[in-house]
């Protein structure tokens, strides 16, 4: 199929856009790649300043900061399943892509991707049948792993067209991507650009493979079909994590991100020239050339009293002070972003959110934010979890997904009647003990221990002989024990 029609782009889908707000989340050589957009030359500034304003850019990165904090708060707490279980259901969300990623590590990362590019895609891949793959029973393709099912991800720059229904339900999608790779030692490095199409009904692949010549692929050229592959799923194996408009971090904070590089940068140029003095000479000898380093000088005529003299002029620094305010004006308002977002989130909330008045306010907007990514990450979660089951045929009509409230807080007269109450079932219950150890193990291990490893940490709790997790202690203090000096002294 030719390059041109592959290449064909969704009117929604803004390559040029993307790229810049993946280097405003990135920083680092990725931004520094799109200087000419960031700092473009002024209307009359010479080649050789716009050359050395570039020089001296710097990024101070905000907004990836920002996507990643959103994103390991709602992530605090990990996300979990019921009515799906088995061996396969453990595994998955101790490996969801068969690199070994636990499931709720692999969804943190689509929700930034999603805060970066407003959209991330979820394809829902089975394993490879080979041509002399025989089954007969879903038994048979259990035993064979043909319905372990996997998760790759698709970042909103890959998927380049789509179409989708009356419901905007998925028709089909196009994904493209360059692949680098070298199979062997005695290879070179190839380069792969790569489509992939998928329907309800197959899986097709084009290929084109870059030359000595070439890199990249003309319009004309043609990029052959590898693979035409019926995945069985009755649908588009894909689940789109999706976020509306008033909730799409990066595309809010992008002009206040760039408001605060550029006041940054026009403050840092404004003390590089005034640390370069001009260096001014009133002389009578007008004709005599004046050898300077590396800066520059302006000569004058005598002044009044005819005597010779040499100054230095440079700026009185008021400048300074308005430049200095305007780079903080402009970084804090990265920080009221959150603010407006979440009047975008809660159609009930109150002007008074907009507040910045106090540090309460500020965590009420945060609130209202991550309670409606966590509507949205966990609808996306359990959209992904149907299409696997559809494809094992299992029922889900009992499956129900939590967690990702970790962020939740309770007001201060709750918290202290949950303490209080702690309190007493920690004196008269040992396993009430017991439980809340287990439980904090389970949330500090999510991901770092295998589940035979969490059982085994779950049966020494209830081995141990008196375990108090609130409170640190192995057992209880004796009331009359004194140490070794004695009493404390008054």
């Amino acid at each position: 199929m030719r390059v041109k029609l592959l290449n064909q782009q969704h009117p929604a889908h803004d390559a040029e856009r993307l790229r810049r707000l993946s280097a405003l989340k990135a920083g680092g050589p990725e931004w520094r790649a799109l200087l000419e957009d960031w700092l473009p030359k002024r209307a009359v500034e010479p080649s050789d300043v716009h050359t050395e304003r570039h020089a001296l850019a710097l990024y101070q990165n905000h907004a990836g900061p920002m996507v990643s904090l959103i994103a390991a708060m709602l992530f605090s707490d990990a996300p979990s399943w019921e009515g799906l279980e088995g061996d396969y259901w453990d595994g998955l969300a101790n490996d969801c892509d068969g690199k070994g990623t636990p499931w709720r590590q692999w969804w943190r990362d689509r929700f930034e991707d999603a805060q970066t590019g407003r959209k991330s895609f979820v394809w829902v891949n089975l394993p490879a049948r080979g041509e002399d793959t025989v089954v007969a029973s879903r038994a048979d393709e259990e035993r064979a792993g043909l319905l372990d099912a996997y998760l790759v991800a698709f970042t909103a720059d890959q998927v380049i067209d789509w179409e989708t229904d009356a419901r905007g339900r998925l028709l089909w999608l196009i994904a493209h991507d360059v692949v680098e790779s070298r199979p062997e030692l005695g290879a070179e490095r190839g380069r792969v650009h790569r489509w992939r199409y998928i329907d309800a009904q197959v899986i097709r692949v084009f290929e084109w493979q870059a030359t000595k010549d070439r890199r990249d692929p003309a319009d004309t050229d043609d990029a052959p079909e590898v693979a035409a592959i019926p995945h069985g799923f009755g649908r588009v194996p894909v689940v789109a994590l999706a976020l509306p408009a008033g909730l799409w971090t990066m595309g809010k904070l992008e002009d206040a991100a760039v408001g605060a590089l550029r006041a940054r940068n026009e403050h840092t140029w404004a003390l590089h020239q005034a640390a370069n003095e001009l260096l001014v000479i009133k002389s009578k000898w007008q004709d005599e050339k004046i050898d300077l380093g590396h800066g520059h000088y302006l000569k004058l005529t005598r002044d009044k009293d005819g005597e010779d003299s040499a100054e230095f002029a440079a700026p009185t620094g008021v400048a300074f002070q308005y430049l200095q305010q305007d780079v903080q004006d402009t970084r804090e308002e990265l920080f009221r972003v959150v603010q407006s977002m979440a009047l975008a989130a809660d159609s009930d909330a109150q002007s008074a959110r907009l507040s910045g008045e106090s540090k309460a306010m500020d965590w009420q907007a945060l609130e209202i934010v991550l309670a409606a990514f966590q509507d949205i990450v966990l609808g996306a979660m359990k959209q992904a979890l149907k299409v696997i089951a559809g494809a094992r045929r299992e029922d889900t009509t009992k499956l129900t997904l939590k967690g990702l409230e970790g962020w939740a807080t309770e007001d201060l007269a709750s918290f202290l009647e949950a303490v209080a109450m702690a309190t007493d079932a920690r004196a008269m219950s040992p396993t009430f003990r017991r439980v809340v150890a287990k439980r904090e193990a389970e949330r500090l291990l999510q991901d770092e221990v295998s589940a035979e490893e969490m059982q085994a940490i779950r049966d020494e709790i209830d081995a141990a002989p008196d375990v108090d997790p609130l409170f640190g202690s192995m057992s209880e203090p004796d009331d009359e024990q004194e140490d070794e000096d004695g009493p404390p002294q008054e």
